[in-house]
């Protein structure tokens, strides 16, 4: 056996996790699996329609919002009942449980439609030259920092609508009761976070998520990256 594992070598390695190239690693209730990257044009145009999608979904949570006053109907506490035991499973979907491909299947889809999360938006398959513990480390980055560049993304656009509106950024309307153009900003961040929230716990946990070996362990993530030592510590 190999000690160290090499995507394109058909070498057996003494612990793997990697996946050969064209298909990207997918780990559901500690059962490691590979599946198959799309085409490149099919990949590229299924980020682009992910994007799309959380926007729009985004968009219209805020024009509801924003045309409702504020004000919380029956049926709109319904919708939030809904997506917070979406998201729930969802999260639990990570547990160390060999849930069958039948389950894992609808936590996927229930993950999809509850929150922004990798079911939409996967760079995996276009960043294949990284070695997972790389691309495990990087994705932690840029998770650990969207919040803050998108919040100031969605205060620039709110303030820049203010300007070619002309009209004030706390403006409430002759009567002083309809939304402001800051009340849709705050909506926009505070909807922004609570889609986003399932994501960044699974993320943040991913860390510390390791396999006992021998006398070590090893991240889940890479099996070729020692935990509690060097960059992982």
């Amino acid at each position: 056996y190999a000690l160290k594992c090499d995507r394109d070598s058909h070498e057996r390695c003494r612990l793997c996790a990697t996946c050969e190239s064209g298909y990207r690693r997918r780990d559901i209730g500690g059962t490691l699996r590979c599946d198959e990257c799309p085409n490149a044009v099919a990949n590229k145009g299924l980020l682009a329609l992910g994007i799309f999608l959380i926007g729009f979904v985004i968009g219209l949570m805020v024009f509801n919002h924003m045309g409702t006053g504020g004000k919380k109907s029956q049926a709109q506490m319904r919708k939030v009942i809904i997506i917070n035991y979406l998201q729930t499973t969802y999260m639990i979907a990570n547990m160390d449980v060999p849930w069958p491909d039948t389950l894992s299947g609808l936590f996927e889809f229930q993950g999809a439609i509850s929150t922004i999360g990798e079911q939409l938006l996967n760079p995996v398959c276009e960043l294949q030259t990284l070695p997972a513990a790389e691309l495990m480390y990087s994705k932690q980055v840029g998770y650990a920092f969207v919040l803050p560049l998108l919040g100031t993304c969605i205060y620039v656009v709110w303030r820049s609508a203010a300007l070619l509106l002309g009209r004030s950024y706390i403006y409430r309307g002759p009567d002083g009761q309809s939304p402001s153009l800051k009340d849709g900003c705050t909506a926009t961040m505070v909807f922004l976070m609570y889609l986003m929230y399932p994501t960044l716990c699974r993320q943040a946990f991913a860390l510390l998520m390791c396999k006992q070996v021998g006398d070590h362990q090893y991240l889940m993530a890479d099996l070729q990256e020692v935990c509690w030592e060097g960059r992982h510590l």
